[in-house]
């Protein structure tokens, strides 16, 4: 069984408690679920078109509010 906080990474971006401008921006980029972003780091995310560093706080802060804290900057392998 899936918990919730997981299920939020297949639910729209848009639909989600995220600015405006974070979801016009996902948008942009092709992002269209949480799991889009989630294999990006940070730091490379932040360099998008589109992306700055207080859409990366705030990307920072849904995920840890979520509880899935643990999927920012996945390591690399």
């Amino acid at each position: 069984m899936r918990d919730y906080n997981t299920v939020i990474l297949e639910e729209a971006i848009a639909d989600l408690d995220l600015s405006l401008e974070f979801k016009d921006a996902a948008e942009k980029l092709g992002y269209k679920k949480l799991k889009d972003i989630v294999s990006i780091r940070t730091a490379a995310l932040e360099k998008k078109p589109g992306f700055n560093i207080l859409l990366v706080h705030e990307y920072v802060s849904f995920m840890e509010s979520a509880g899935l804290g643990a999927l920012i900057d996945p390591r690399l392998v």
